[in-house]
């Protein structure tokens, strides 16, 4: 059976020993680190476009067997001709629209608590992104970023992007 699969989060590690950026979603924590002196930034939580997952749910008009696809042309490996599922020969009976990233919490807001004296341009670790950044890509499946790398400009931690490059899809 083909099928959209996000497969789980991909994670770079903190292999830099850089200084780490806590992420909360507990006001108590918040704070906290407030009335200790440190600085936070509250993030809110939106959904990336590319962690749009869409797959069809499709009926064989003549044998009633139902599959799920990522798509009416499903690509293959090898150099086989793509499968090809025609709407004369199958209907579709649901598209499934789905998300890459599942969240445990369901508010819309997460915060990052700074290190101490942190240093304009410094690089930091942020171990869990409240941000939905795309790790990688492998034809209809995409990863998400469990955590990354990010430099501090004085008022926002940028996250960057360009540490994701290095993963790469065998198979």
């Amino acid at each position: 059976m083909e099928s959209s699969f996000s497969g789980g989060p991909r994670s770079l590690g903190n292999k830099r020993q850089l200084r780490i950026v806590e992420t909360t979603y507990d006001v108590d924590r918040l704070n906290a680190a407030r009335q200790n002196g440190l600085q936070i930034l509250i993030i809110t939580m939106s959904k990336n476009p590319a962690l749009m997952l869409r797959s069809l749910l499709l009926k064989n008009k003549d044998t009633r067997e139902i599959i799920q696809v990522s798509g009416r042309m499903v690509n293959r490996q090898y150099g086989l001709p793509p499968l090809v599922y025609s709407e004369k020969e199958w209907e579709l009976v649901y598209q499934v629209n789905d998300y890459a990233r599942v969240r445990k919490n369901e508010q819309n807001w997460g915060a990052y608590i700074l290190p101490e004296r942190v240093g304009i341009g410094e690089r930091l670790y942020i171990a869990d992104l409240i941000e939905d950044v795309m790790a990688t890509a492998f034809w209809e499946s995409v990863w998400y970023a469990a955590d990354g790398i990010a430099e501090w400009n004085g008022t926002d931690l940028i996250i960057d992007l360009h540490e994701y490059d290095r993963f790469q899809m065998i198979g």
